[in-house]
């Protein structure tokens, strides 16, 4: 498996809406395999493209997060604000 294929598999088992950084790390934790930022960027594109094009699973995780609060708008801006501090 070279560079590329292991970039596209992590991100196809975590999802595309990651940084660069988070595929490297992960790579280099998992896989054993120190990958530079342009083979990243080669293998799927860059960040804002990938947010572009995954948006509608984001929004449909957004929905289901809403679901579990009840749609509290609120609750979840909330709970959005802990998870990022913690």
């Amino acid at each position: 498996m070279n560079d590329k294929e292991v970039i596209r598999a992590i991100a196809r088992d975590k999802g595309y809406h990651h940084t660069n950084k988070y595929y490297r790390d992960y790579a280099l934790r998992h896989y054993q395999r120190d990958i530079s930022p342009s083979t990243t960027t080669k293998a799927l594109g860059s960040l804002p493209n990938r947010l572009r094009h995954c948006e509608s699973n984001l929004v449909k995780s957004a929905q289901a997060f809403l679901r579990k609060v009840n749609n509290d708008v609120g609750l979840a801006i909330y709970l959005i604000g802990k998870a990022s501090r913690s």
